[in-house]
């Protein structure tokens, strides 16, 4: 497994995943949320906008999972369905460390992301809500190091 700039060529995997990740994962936890603008085709032309900050992860010789970080914040973190036993989703954690991530949001409602992220040494900084895709939701803020 190894974790690599992003190419032109992964756009169309990655948008695949964070499309099936919105449907299959978000829409039962975000159940009066707008999803339907969160297809494939809105994260390729995001992706594609985004391309110098996405790190992926190949899992038997592909895509298996991606990292799009902007100054120090994970904006997402996806690994694709078939291969969440793999590990991919340490590794690109780590990866994003060492690219200088330090914090990072998550629904509060994602359960699973949030027992991952406190596995992996992040711990909770801030509880709040914001609006997200016509709806106000709840969110925690994870931080790596968090200050005393």
């Amino acid at each position: 497994m190894t974790v690599r700039p992003a190419r032109p060529d992964d756009v169309g995997a990655i948008a695949a995943v964070a499309a099936d990740i919105y449907r299959r994962v978000f829409r039962p936890l975000l159940g009066n949320a707008d999803l339907s603008a969160f297809d494939a085709a809105h994260f390729a032309r995001r992706f594609a906008d985004s391309l110098p900050r996405i790190r992926v992860a190949e899992h038997a010789g592909r895509p298996g999972g991606f990292c799009l970080l902007t100054d120090g914040t994970i904006d997402i973190l996806f690994v694709e369905r078939g291969s969440r036993s793999a590990g991919l989703g340490a590794v690109l954690l780590r990866d994003a460390e060492a690219f200088g991530a330090r914090r990072l949001e998550c629904f509060a409602a994602n359960e699973a992301a949030r027992r991952f992220y406190e596995r992996e040494g992040w711990r909770i900084d801030a509880e709040y809500r914001r609006d997200f895709a016509g709806a106000s939701h709840s969110f925690v803020r994870f931080v790596r190091n968090p200050v005393s």
